[in-house]
This record gives C-alpha cells, structure tokens and sequence, in this order.
C-alpha cells in the first residue's frame, strides 16, 4: 500500500512549522518576516502595550501596501522601485520610533519573499511584479556578493540609513546578474549555490 498523502499537505505541514497561519498568509509573512529583523531594534520599548502599539502601526502599513501590489500590475522596474521606496518611508515613518532604511527593506523584501514562497495559489497576484521584487540585504546576502566583487555597506544592513544607499546596492546586484531575475539568483545564493 503506498501514502495517499498529497504534496499540498505535505507542503501546508512544512509552512504551519516556520509560520503560524492562523490570521491568513498575508499576516504570516509580515509577521515571520518581522522576527527576521527585530532583533536589531535598539531602545525598543520595553513596555509591552507599547511595542504592540508600534509593531501595529508598521503591520498596518504593510498590509495596505502588500494589498495594492497584490492587485496592481507594475509596467517596469523604475514604477516598482518607486512603490518600493514609497512602501519603506512610510513604514519607517509610522510611528515616532522611526525604523532605518536597512530594516524597512529588509522586513518589507522578506515579507515579498514569504509571500512568492507560500505561491500564486495561496496568494493570488503574487507573482505578477515577481521579477520586479528586490533581494532582501543581509550578511549572508552581504558576503556571498562581497566574493562577486560588490563591496559591502561600511555598517551593518540594519544600519543602512537612506534609500539612495539602499538602492545603488540593489543596482549593482543587478549589473552583475543582467538578465536574471533577482529573487532568482537571491534564492539561489542563499541556497548556497552561485557563489
């Protein structure tokens, strides 16, 4: 007798370990890809009611701005780039304990990251401005393209302080790849492959 066990609910197993899908998968990705930064909050507040209140603030945000990229097609790069800075100031500017631009990318691309991951069936339009998404930067990340010749920030990611900065990194990750997707190539550097 051989499984009756599908790949689906083999694959829904592996995604209710790394993220609790009770509020849905928009919210499990903002909020997986929020544990993946946090740590680098300094003079978070300790009080719990108001880390809440900030950690709603930013949530709230992002569910409105993943929503409309969910249902907008972006034409080319230079529209997606601009909702993309658009996207991280408003996140950083949400509340009075303002975020750096290092830590605005990195929750918003990993939270894309997240998404495109769970797929187009569990996250309709998804994947329509995919090939626009930016890499997430981290050292991993950082390393790995050091070796390909692109020099790291002087501090560390979650330091990075202007979206200009920001994005001349994102712009030589694309010159060394020029016609890949980046995501692609992000999954496979962090997947150990390419570097």
């Amino acid at each position: 007798m051989s499984s009756e066990v599908t790949e689906k609910e083999i694959n829904d197993f592996l995604l209710g370990l790394y993220f609790d899908l009770n509020e849905g998968f928009e919210m499990s990705a903002i909020k997986r890809a929020y544990r993946d930064f946090n740590r680098t909050l300094k003079k978070f507040p300790t009080e719990e009611v108001l880390r809440n209140n900030l950690r709603n603030n930013w949530i709230e945000v992002l569910r409105y701005k993943i929503d409309e990229l969910l249902n907008h097609r972006f034409e080319n790069q230079e529209e997606f780039t601009l909702w993309h800075q658009g996207t991280c100031y408003e996140i950083r500017k949400a509340n009075d304990y303002e975020l750096s631009q290092g830590q605005a990318q990195k929750w918003l691309n990993m939270t894309l990251k997240y998404l495109f991951v769970f797929g187009e069936n569990r996250v309709p339009g998804i994947n329509m401005n995919y090939k626009f998404f930016h890499i997430p930067i981290d050292n991993i990340i950082m390393n790995k393209l050091e070796k390909l010749g692109i020099k790291k920030f002087d501090k560390a990611w979650s330091q990075i302080p202007d979206y200009d900065s920001y994005y001349n990194y994102q712009k030589e990750f694309r010159k060394l790849f020029p016609n890949r997707i980046p995501m692609d190539v992000e999954f496979e550097l962090f997947n150990g492959r390419n570097g």
